[in-house]
């Protein structure tokens, strides 16, 4: 537990500093942070079994940040690269035909797309429209955009716990993550979205800007959403440890596993999350 503690403080740290930074600190760190998450989703599996794939998969998840970079061409850039990730997959899959089974490759694509996706939103809310260059004076709202964002997974991470140790009785899919309760759902559920719309306000003060009436209800909504499909992410991460027989996917963090089982609850949560902030309006 000790060593849980102090990794979990480092890492708070670790991330004030690089939000502190120039938004293109957040870019690079979303790039390697990816990059590694593809390397444990392949290789902790035992189901990547092509170095050529593996080191693609790699490159594509690391590159899906950087391509935000281009804002006039961003989507055209993203698409091709996509488009060339998904042929060289197949050109690899076809002449290694004997070797590698097409659900090797089926599992490495979409592991690598959904953790492209994942961490290009990052970047995304962190840029917020600003150049990735700019100085701290010149930033506007992508520091408390990307908190939300990854806050709302982890605050019902927190919420279901407390809960389930308090409450849980009825197990939610005992099968797949035991520790999981229906009361601890309904604590996650209610715990975001109070916490994350508690934050919206001490911002608003904290920043000198005016949010709208409404901003409130909006950012519960979101974080109902997120917190819901966090439990999909970490079970659907559960499903794959679980027929592998693995506790974590790797080692990266002391007392926390690896990139992947920190952020497994972000999976699915955090690109709904993203698309919904970059619309909503938030602040007057």
């Amino acid at each position: 537990m000790k060593t849980r503690i102090i990794t979990g403080l480092v890492l708070v740290v670790l991330l004030a500093v690089i939000l502190l930074l120039p938004p293109i600190a957040t870019v690079v760190a979303a790039s390697l942070v990816a990059a590694i998450a593809v390397w444990e989703a392949v290789r902790a599996t035992h189901i990547g079994n092509h170095l050529g794939q593996l080191i693609v998969s790699m490159l594509m998840a690391a590159a899906g940040p950087f391509l935000l970079l281009q804002y006039k061409y961003g989507l055209t850039l993203t698409v091709l690269a996509v488009l060339v990730y998904v042929i060289a997959m197949a050109v690899m899959q076809i002449a290694a035909h004997e070797k590698v089974k097409i659900e090797t490759t089926g599992y490495t694509m979409m592991m690598t797309l959904i953790i492209a996706v994942v961490f290009t939103c990052v970047a995304k809310l962190r840029l917020d429209g600003v150049d990735p260059l700019a100085p701290f004076a010149t930033l506007q709202h992508g520091r408390y955009l990307i908190l939300i964002a990854l806050f709302i997974p982890w605050l019902a991470d927190i919420g279901a716990y407390f809960a389930g140790v308090a409450f849980g009785k009825h197990k939610l899919c005992p099968t797949i993550s035991p520790k999981k309760t229906v009361e601890g759902l309904i604590g996650g559920l209610i715990f975001s979205p109070l916490v994350i719309t508690a934050t919206l306000y001490a911002y608003q003060l904290h920043a000198n800007v005016f949010v709208y009436s409404y901003s409130y209800w909006l950012l519960a909504g979101t974080a109902f959403v997120g917190s819901v499909l966090s439990v999909f992410g970490d079970l659907f991460a559960s499903v794959i440890k679980r027929q592998h027989g693995l506790k974590d996917f790797g080692n990266v963090f002391p007392g926390h596993g690896g990139i992947l089982d920190r952020f497994d609850s972000f999976l699915f949560a955090l690109p709904i999350v993203a698309l919904i902030l970059d619309y909503i309006p938030l602040f007057k």
